[in-house]
C-alpha cells in the first residue's frame, strides 16, 4: 500500500473538513472506538499556576489559541486542554494539562514546537515506527502549531504540513507525550515529520 501524502486538511466545519481531505487524497477517518483516558490517581481541584477555567479558541487566525486552552472531544467526553509554556534549550516546550468538566486534573504531558505557537487540537492515528508502541493504532492528541512568519490567507483552509517550504495556512502537528507512559518519542519537535500512513481528524469542540 502506498504512503498517504504527509499533509491533511483541517477546517472548522466537519463536512468541509471531510470533503477537502478526500480531494487531497488523505485518509478520512471513520468513527472508531477510542481507548479511554486512564483514571486520575486522585481528583485535583487546582494545579499551582494553572488556570483551569473553561475556554475556547476564537476564529481561524494564527493567534486563535492565544488563551492557550481548548476543549477536546475525546471518546464522548469534553475535556479542557490547558497549555503552559516553559523554558526549553531549543524551540519551545509546553506542558499539557487535561481537566474534566469538574475541573479535576486527569492527565499531564508535553509537546515541543520549533518557533511556532499553538493553533488548535486534532487527533492522529497510525502505526509508523516513529510512534512508540503505546501510541500506535489508537487516536492520540495532537497540537496544531503555527510557524513563526507563516502566511495567513483568510480565503484558504488551514492545512497541516510537514516540510520546510509550506503553503499559506500550513500548520504543523505535534503529538502530546504523556507523563504516565514510560516509552518516549525519539525527537522533541517534529515527532511526526517522517511518519507515513497517518490518519487525522478534528478533535476540537466548538463553543
Amino acid at each position: 500500500m502506498s504512503a498517504l501524502p504527509q499533509f491533511c486538511i483541517h477546517a472548522s466545519r466537519p463536512m468541509l473538513f471531510s470533503a477537502i481531505m478526500v480531494l487531497a487524497g488523505c485518509s478520512v477517518a471513520q468513527k472508531q472506538p477510542v481507548r479511554p483516558l486512564p483514571p486520575a490517581t486522585a481528583p485535583v481541584e487546582a494545579v499551582a499556576g494553572v488556570n483551569s477555567t473553561w475556554g475556547y479558541p476564537v476564529g481561524n487566525t494564527p493567534d486563535r489559541m492565544r488563551g492557550l486552552r481548548a476543549v477536546w472531544n475525546h471518546d464522548g467526553r469534553k475535556l479542557l486542554v490547558v497549555l503552559q509554556e516553559k523554558d526549553a534549550l531549543f524551540g519551545e516546550e509546553f506542558v499539557v494539562y487535561v481537566f474534566d468538566e469538574q475541573r479535576h486534573l486527569v492527565r499531564k504531558g508535553n509537546f515541543y514546537s520549533d518557533h511556532a505557537q499553538p493553533y488548535g487540537l486534532v487527533e492522529v492515528r497510525g502505526n509508523d515506527p516513529a510512534l512508540p508502541a503505546p501510541y500506535k493504532d489508537r487516536w492520540i492528541l495532537g497540537i496544531e502549531t503555527w510557524q513563526e512568519g507563516q502566511t495567513y490567507d483568510p480565503t484558504k483552509p488551514v492545512t497541516p504540513a510537514f516540510y520546510l517550504e509550506s503553503p499559506p495556512n500550513a500548520v504543523g502537528v505535534e503529538p502530546v507525550e504523556w507523563d504516565d507512559i514510560p516509552q518516549k518519542f525519539e525527537f522533541a519537535a517534529g515527532r511526526l515529520v517522517n511518519a507515513e500512513n497517518m490518519k487525522w481528524r478534528n478533535a476540537e469542540a466548538q463553543r
